[in-house]
């Protein structure tokens, strides 16, 4: 046994208003994940990128590291605040590696987040 949908205009119009929708929300999520940039310079200063845009930061102590995942706090130039959060798998090995090594051997800077 089986059932026949007869389409009429509503159905019609509500399928394209979905598809619309689903369309838009995967434009939005896709234009949204660009490739984030964090490089390290001298005396604890980072740059920050993301597209075209760069900032100087520097690297807090709440800052945390771990096997699986690396979460890094940063106060930019601009005085707001960022949290980069940085997955074993989102790099490549030797590079989550480096990154990992680095921030353990010079350490992570004593400055924390102001209090007032």
């Amino acid at each position: 046994m089986f059932s026949i949908v007869l389409l009429d205009v509503n159905n019609v119009f509500v399928n394209l208003l979905l598809s619309i929708g689903l369309i838009t929300v995967i434009y939005l999520s896709l234009k949204n994940n660009r490739e984030r940039v964090i490089h390290s310079q001298a005396d604890n200063v980072w740059l920050l990128g993301q597209g075209e845009n760069t900032i100087n930061a520097q690297l807090l102590d709440g800052s945390v590291v771990t096997p699986f995942f690396v979460i890094l706090n940063f106060r930019c130039e601009n005085g707001k605040y960022k949290k980069e959060v940085v997955f074993k798998d989102s790099l490549k090995f030797d590079v989550y590696r480096k990154l990992r090594v680095k921030l353990k051997v010079e350490g992570i800077a004593t400055i924390s987040h102001d209090t007032l």
